[in-house]
């Protein structure tokens, strides 16, 4: 996912790569630059939800380890 595109346009190429994959095991990784309860942030944010409801609709699975606030910060360049 690009970061700083429209998350509807992420979410509709993962559409294409699971109708791809005909249901068949998929692993995906990525960076959405969302936040969300589900991946143990204290909030949801509009991005974060849009994702949470795509991955619901399509029966994902979300297996993110808590990381305990360990997060990529670009304008540093490193790990908090």
């Amino acid at each position: 996912m690009d970061s700083n595109e429209e998350i509807d346009n992420s979410l509709k190429k993962i559409q294409s790569i699971l109708q791809f994959t005909k249901g068949e095991k998929l692993i995906m990784a990525t960076y959405s630059n969302s936040r969300s309860t589900t991946r143990n942030d204290k909030i949801t944010n509009r991005r974060g939800k849009k994702l949470e409801e795509s991955e619901a609709s399509n029966h994902l699975h979300v297996i993110n380890e808590n990381n305990k606030g360990q997060h990529f910060r670009v304008e540093e360049g490193k790990a908090t």
